[in-house]
């Protein structure tokens, strides 16, 4: 032990200051020299392509506005292809529109045929059974029950439409 070194006082954990930082790699190998002139340039390359790309790192980090474009125009991009996904949507969900409405128009034409040819069905068989039941002279209340039936039968098919 060197003089200075038994002169020292003990150091508790609190009161050592920081540690020295570590010496960076680059610095060792600095020390350690080669007599190959042809392996040196190729670390003294190596190392200019490795802060090269270090620079080229920091200058991106450091270009706040340019990172804010492209951020800018990676959620315009995103906001167009979310358009285009809804206008597509909203195209299939029209045709589908559509095709309900179509076949609604035909299941309601349908029942409309179908409630007419029943109504005058009725109105048929009405008109036969009140000239079974019903003696000669009461033919004229016949034609009102036939009117009857077809005034029914018009409004059953406004109705339909």
């Amino acid at each position: 032990m060197s003089s200075h070194e038994q002169h020292r006082k003990p150091v508790s954990a609190k009161d050592d200051p920081a540690p020295a930082p570590a010496r960076p790699a680059v610095a060792d190998d600095l020390t350690a020299t080669t007599d190959d002139p042809e392996q040196v340039r190729a670390e003294i390359e190596q190392t200019r392509e490795e802060l090269g790309e270090t620079v080229e790192a920091l200058a991106h980090k450091a270009d706040v506005k340019g990172r804010i474009s492209e951020n800018v125009d990676d959620r315009k991009q995103q906001a167009k292809e979310t358009v285009a996904h809804v206008r597509e949507s909203i195209a299939h969900a029209g045709e589908r529109a559509k095709e309900g409405a179509a076949h609604a128009r035909e299941t309601i034409s349908h029942s409309g045929e179908k409630a007419q040819e029943q109504a005058a069905s009725a109105a048929s068989s009405a008109q036969q059974t009140a000239r079974e039941r019903l003696p000669d002279d009461k033919r004229p209340l016949i034609a009102a029950g036939a009117v009857v039936a077809l005034l029914l039968m018009i409004v059953l098919r406004r109705r339909a439409r």
